[in-house]
């Protein structure tokens, strides 16, 4: 009987943690573009709450060929406090990469350190929400 309550309530607890984790990410979904070139753009899937992105940054020239930027693709994320990490879902690489990352809901923006190759020097660039 006391395994039975011990699984009943593990059951409960994740449930519980797992609607949580949804309405935390609710406030992604949709387009966030980048407020200085504005012409990058990450998409957080309507339909799914499974912490991914995919970042588009247009096309650019290379060997003749018309070709998506570098860095534009999907990306799995984590985020813990003010960092967020990141795996480049075309990369050989398993590795998360951790990045600074702040969201502000009332401005409806978020700042994230520079993850891929941008054309900016900036060391903080701000995506906000496009409506």
């Amino acid at each position: 009987m006391h395994n039975i309550y011990k699984l009943f309530l593990a059951g409960v607890v994740t449930l519980i943690w797992y609607s949580c984790e949804k309405d935390e990410y609710r406030v992604f979904i949709g387009s966030w573009v980048e407020v200085d070139t504005k012409t990058d753009t990450v998409v957080f899937n309507k339909e799914s709450y499974d912490q991914s992105f995919i970042l588009y940054r247009g096309t650019e020239e290379r060997n003749g060929y018309t070709l998506p930027k570098i860095g534009s693709g999907p990306y799995l994320y984590r985020i813990i406090g003010d960092t967020i990490s990141l795996y480049f879902g075309l990369s050989s690489s398993v590795v998360y990469y951790n990045y600074y990352f702040i969201l502000d809901q009332e401005e409806q923006e978020f700042n994230i350190g520079p993850f891929t190759d941008f054309d900016s020097d900036k060391e903080i660039l701000t995506f906000k929400k496009n409506y």
